[in-house]
């Protein structure tokens, strides 16, 4: 990366840019050199460098340390540098890298079910790499500092120190079995909800803040609903609805995935969006970026024959939190 004033080249090293942000994300502690394993001096090098570049103050020295305006304003685009550096690192490697050691990934208990179908096939392709699939619908403490790739909602982009990859857009919507309809009639109006057997999932869901939009009333033009039964997994609903326990908020997409046959109901209500992320920990370790970049590539070649979509986000770079 350069620039070139009154006749000079300047050039910004990847490396002071990496530093550059790590000491920034460690609030501008000075003993960040340590976790660095450089010499202090050769931090506040970095640290120079990149001001040097921009012309621009970027940290205030003092006690303490802190970001300047124009600091705050380069910190994001510096982590977005970065992060595009690493991601085509990654890839770069994994064409003369093979696939090996272990690979963990935290998803949610419903993409399981669409998971393991490819599964072999993966393991087929890369008997050396091991992979360990945590589900869980939140993310526990310990999964998150550990998974090296994540593939579940998130509000914001990716999670920090993650890249989003792609996504995966579900169209929520309320579905019953054609066992239930037959037995309980067809809603043909909003209000006609009223009489019905209602399911939800009846509990915090971590990134999906709507997972019970159907129960939120006017928002999406219904009036208020309480569930008859709630269950805290969407697989599990899913399966409630197939036995004709009730009506359940859906994917659309979902009946492609899982090949079964579920009722549209009240299809001119249409329920929020929600985003499935791919996103990959950003690492300076070369064998983890190989493995990750392809686990990502396998499966978003994959999944669509299965009926998912897949949506490219690899334009854009890691968000701070929303």
């Amino acid at each position: 990366m350069c620039r070139v004033t009154n006749s000079e080249v300047y050039t910004l090293r990847i490396n002071s840019l990496k530093t550059f942000v790590e000491f920034c994300q460690s609030d501008c502690d000075t003993n960040t050199y340590k976790k660095l394993s450089i010499p202090r001096s050769t931090m506040w090098s970095h640290v120079d460098e990149v001001e040097e570049f921009l012309n621009r103050i970027l940290i205030k020295r003092g006690r303490p340390n802190y970001l300047t305006v124009e600091g705050k304003r380069f910190l994001p685009i510096a982590k977005q540098l970065v992060a595009s550096f690493d991601v085509g690192l990654g890839q770069l490697q994994s064409s003369s890298m093979e696939a090996k050691g272990e690979i963990i990934v935290s998803t949610t208990v419903a993409s399981i079910t669409w998971l393991i179908p490819s599964i072999k096939e993966f393991h087929d392709l890369y008997p050396n790499l091991k992979i360990s699939i945590v589900a869980e619908d939140n993310i526990s403490s310990s999964v998150s500092a550990q998974a090296d790739v994540f593939l579940r909602p998130f509000a914001s982009d990716a999670p920090e120190g993650f890249h989003l990859n792609w996504h995966i857009a579900y169209h929520m919507a309320l579905f019953a079995s054609r066992e239930y309809v037959a037995k309980y009639g067809m809603p043909t109006s909003p209000a006609d909800l009223k009489q019905h057997c209602i399911l939800a999932y009846g509990e915090y869901f971590q990134g999906v803040p709507h997972v019970d939009w159907h129960l939120k009333g006017k928002m999406y033009g219904l009036p208020p609903l309480e569930a008859t039964l709630r269950i805290n997994s969407t697989r599990a609903l899913f399966d409630a609805a197939i036995n004709g326990i009730g009506i359940i908020s859906n994917p659309i997409e979902s009946l492609a995935i899982y090949r079964e046959d579920l009722v549209h109901i009240l299809p001119t209500v249409k329920g929020p969006v929600i985003q499935t992320k791919f996103c990959t920990r950003i690492t300076n370790d070369e064998q983890k970026n190989v493995n990750m970049s392809i686990f990502s590539s396998f499966f978003k070649k994959n999944l669509p024959s299965l009926g998912i979509t897949i949506i490219d986000d690899d334009h854009h770079l890691k968000g701070d939190k929303a």
